[in-house]
């Protein structure tokens, strides 16, 4: 594994690495742009919260108690494992990786090339 962190990513998909497609390959089926990713990821992500919170209401029952303090530092450690997260999926692969961050937009975007 060959691990090159490119630093800043601008936004752009076309400043990404990407390598040339095999003959015979299919491709997936995705969509089209960021935008409309951005809605089936959010719809998915409200269906499967309405989903689970129906357990958790019924085994409180009427007296529901919020931990600010835990949820605060449930938050943050997601934040704080993110980076040594991907640099995992990096370590899995075996030829060039390029990795690049947005800290500003909580963005990280690993280009693995096969």
């Amino acid at each position: 594994m060959k691990l090159h962190y490119k630093g800043k990513y601008d936004l752009h998909p076309e400043s990404l690495p990407h390598g040339e497609h095999m003959p015979g390959a299919v491709k997936f089926k995705e969509a089209e742009d960021s935008k409309e990713l951005a809605v089936i990821a959010n719809v998915l992500c409200l269906v499967i919260m309405v989903v689970l919170a129906v357990p958790a209401f019924i085994r409180c029952g009427k007296y529901i108690r919020a931990d600010y303090w835990q949820i605060s530092v449930g938050c943050l450690a997601t934040l704080l494992v993110l980076f040594p997260h991907e640099l995992l999926h990096a370590v899995c692969f075996r030829k060039d990786v390029y990795l690049y961050t947005n800290w500003a937009q909580e963005i990280i975007i690993m280009c693995i090339m096969l």
